[in-house]
């Protein structure tokens, strides 16, 4: 297991200066990638549309997704389904705003030495709310200064800047995204949703490049808080307590 995983980055066209750094980088490293089209979430098709439920994101997150957290979903998912429609093994997702280790091709090349039997989800750029607790913690063979994590159960792991992605673990979230109802690094990182295994390095082998700002955009906090208290969050919100009374 010498080669790297089929690498996929996402992108979105009109990015070009993001999809000139990531080539940079690929290319300075030699590392084979490809580059997807981004979903743009203020462009989904009625179809696309019909893969979210309103409904269930304000139960599951009490208020109802961004336009382009939508269009982030959709990205990884569509990769999620290219994996598993296409029988791939494994591979690595990336988003255009990473910057990656000098040492993560070695690393990824000896996997083998390192990976869990086990393993579904492996973030490579990793971050978690508050403190983080580790269930194990064990240098990597191939180079002793990074050290193997698994997390725990009850933690929730931010971030889908770089992650690989096991054929079983696609499966899963594919199955986990019908319908949609979570902005995507809550699905890809909470294991007591999905039921696996979520593994990471120490220190991180990629990280966010803060000379980017987010395409997902920095109003969502606000556009969090208008969602929950407009007519329709109202309207939402009460028809959950109503349930919740109902099924009592």
């Amino acid at each position: 297991m010498n080669e790297i995983p089929i690498i996929f980055v996402i992108n979105l066209e009109k990015s070009s200066d993001r999809r000139h750094f990531m080539s940079n980088q690929f290319n300075t490293l030699d590392i084979p990638f490809q580059f997807v089209k981004a979903t743009l979430g203020k462009a989904l098709t009625t179809e696309e549309k019909r893969m979210f439920s309103t409904f269930k994101t304000f139960k599951n997150m009490g208020r109802d997704l961004h336009p382009n957290e939508k269009g982030c979903y959709l990205s990884h998912y569509y990769i999620w389904k290219k994996i598993v429609d296409e029988n791939i093994d494994e591979a690595i997702i990336m988003e255009d705003d990473i910057t990656i280790s000098d040492d993560f091709k070695s690393i990824i090349e000896n996997r083998e030495k390192w990976l869990p039997k086990h393993w579904a989800i492996f973030n490579f750029a990793w971050d978690t709310h508050g403190n983080y607790n580790f269930k194990s913690k064990e240098h990597i063979s191939a180079n002793p200064n990074f050290s193997l994590i698994e997390f725990q159960k009850a933690q929730s792991v931010m971030c889908n800047g770089c992650y690989m992605l096991s054929y079983k673990a696609a499966k899963v979230l594919i199955d986990k995204s019908n319908p949609i109802s979570y902005v995507c690094d809550t699905l890809t990182g909470t294991k007591h949703i999905h039921q696996l295994p979520i593994h990471g390095v120490i220190p991180r082998l990629a990280v966010w490049n803060d000379n980017f700002p987010s395409d997902i955009g920095d109003d969502r906090i606000i556009w969090a808080a208008k969602s929950r208290w407009s007519l329709k969050g109202i309207y939402y919100r009460t028809l959950i307590k109503l349930q919740g009374f109902i099924t009592k």
